[in-house]
């Protein structure tokens, strides 16, 4: 405090002799009192300029860049058909090469998906059913995209990392006039940013069907959920239903109208997503036991792992 009273001193042209002997005991204080509060000022200010909404989505999207292996448990609730639908897994993943292991929790099930480079891009599926083999399943499919919001390549955190910088570049979104943010948010043992970001653009729209294609096709090329496909159009039973050139179906322009993402302040990545639309909440990620680049043995993408039972 002393040196940043000093400085300022100089800064002004104020020698020690002014100080001392030309100005009374009153104009003394005051300029102490003023010296303080532009260093309390500046304190502020420069927090502020590190941790405001740009910085924290800035380093969050670099911390994502950078994690190259990932395991945690993630507790989803995803709205289908009008009822929120409650389910948790565990995951191991490698983005290269690309490897994933996923367990069913609850429902306790205790399936199993696993993607290695013997597999890929098929999933080698153990859904302990009697009688039930091991089976080579599309990621993309029916079976493991059944009353699912995403498929297994979409798990952990790029996918709505792309999401939010596809919106970024498509509206020329600045972050400062679009989010909301809270410094003091605690989600479970961590603590965090609670960022909301509104998305002014979001509108329900008619879209024509350019060509033979899916929900799921169609989604992945506009950057939308397919099940908001499904919600949106009473003929529309499923994310494999055909779509024909020509059809005329009812979509959201956007993947979402709010999306909260709960930050943690050490790791800076999120620990809690929640996605919103026209309706109300549509989806929510909270992520558990969470380890970033945590060093897998080679056997544990393999079906013979001793902790696997396919």
């Amino acid at each position: 405090m002393i040196n940043y009273y000093n400085k300022l001193k100089n800064s002004l042209g104020l020698n020690h002799l002014f100080f001392t002997t030309t100005m009374n005991k009153k104009n003394k204080v005051f300029l102490r009192f003023f010296i303080l509060f532009t260093i309390v000022i500046f304190s502020v200010y420069n927090a502020y300029s590190q941790f405001n909404a740009d910085s924290v989505l800035n380093k969050t999207f670099k911390q994502i860049e950078s994690i190259k292996t990932l395991r945690f448990n993630i507790i989803s609730r995803e709205r289908i058909n009008n009822y929120y639908k409650t389910d948790k897994g565990f995951y191991k993943i490698s983005k290269k090469p690309i490897l994933y292991y996923y367990k069913q929790l609850i429902p306790p099930t205790s399936a199993e998906v696993l993607v290695n480079s013997e597999t890929y891009p098929m999933a080698l599926v153990n859904a302990h059913k009697t009688l039930v083999p091991n089976l080579k399943l599309s990621p993309y499919g029916e079976v493991l995209r059944d009353t699912r919001h995403h498929n297994l390549y979409q798990a952990g955190y790029d996918y709505f990392k792309n999401i939010l910088l596809f919106l970024k570049e498509k509206y020329n979104i600045k972050w400062a006039k679009v989010t909301t943010m809270n410094n003091d948010i605690k989600i479970n043992q961590y603590n965090c940013y609670k960022l909301t970001i509104t998305n002014p653009n979001f509108k329900i729209i008619q879209y024509t069907v350019k060509e033979k294609t899916t929900p799921q096709q169609l989604a992945l090329k506009l950057n939308i959920c397919d099940y908001h496909i499904i919600q949106m159009n009473a003929s529309i039973s499923s994310v494999f239903h055909t779509l024909k050139p020509g059809q005329i179906i009812t979509i959201p322009s956007d993947y979402a109208s709010k999306i909260t993402l709960y930050i943690d302040k050490k790791l800076f990545i999120p620990i809690k997503i929640e996605v919103y639309d026209d309706i109300g909440l549509f989806e929510e990620y909270l992520f558990e036991d969470i380890e970033l680049n945590p060093i897998f043995k080679n056997e544990e993408f393999s079906q013979n792992y001793n902790e696997y039972e396919f």
